[in-house]
């Protein structure tokens, strides 16, 4: 079982109980804390965060972030975290070392037992199990068409997979859809994914590496 030790805060304005920040935070409320929580109730993806400013040994978290809710499943707003991250100035050695954060699920006791690892909803960032709907210019016709017999392509794998099989570029696949229209959407689809996905992980596998813990709360 992993333990520490609770640290006082040391509140920016006097008389409050913790350290409070606005949707404009930077990283200088790492200054303050070390616990933080936001004034907007609709703050994406976290309701406060702890941060240590000396990371211990063992290799604990630098940065807990804290999510309450009652519910057994709470996919998160990745591309929240992942702006909390930019404006704290951490965003780049969380991509060096994704166990320097630690994500906390703060749930009613009962709920914790069958809470598993929640998934990251990342606008933008799409992988090869995802809709083909999601392809730059494949609307429902064409999702139509190749969703039925005898081509039965769903994902965006599964198009990669029958593209690979069906080298001509003038076939139809469809009434106004070629082979080579697909490729061409297919091919623009991975460019721009390869964009996004510049550095030394995708955002979307260091997010995923994000140590993950669910705490039971209730009396």
């Amino acid at each position: 079982m992993q333990t520490f030790e609770c640290a006082r805060s040391t509140p920016q304005v006097a008389g409050k109980a913790w350290c409070y920040f606005d949707d404009n935070f930077s990283a200088s409320v790492l200054s303050s804390g070390p616990y933080h929580v936001p004034t907007s109730k609709r703050f994406a993806s976290i309701d406060s965060f702890y941060y240590e400013k000396t990371p211990h040994v063992s290799g604990q978290a630098s940065l807990c972030l804290f999510q309450m809710t009652v519910a057994k499943t709470h996919p998160v707003n990745g591309a929240g975290l992942v702006n909390v991250l930019t404006r704290l100035g951490l965003l780049r050695d969380v991509r060096e070392n994704p166990k320097r954060v630690a994500l906390i699920f703060s749930v009613p006791l009962g709920v914790e037992q069958a809470f598993t690892r929640q998934t990251f909803v990342l606008d933008g960032i799409l992988g090869d199990a995802d809709s083909v709907r999601k392809v730059h210019n494949i609307g429902a016709v064409a999702e139509n068409a190749l969703k039925a017999d005898p081509i039965k392509v769903h994902t965006i794998g599964e198009l990669r997979t029958y593209l690979e099989g069906n080298q001509s570029n003038k076939d139809r696949v469809a009434k106004g859809l070629t082979f080579g229209k697909l490729r061409r959407s297919l091919s623009e689809h991975d460019e721009e994914q390869k964009k996004l996905n510049q550095g030394e992980a995708s955002l979307k596998d260091v997010l995923e590496a994000i140590p993950q813990f669910v705490w039971g709360v209730g009396t």
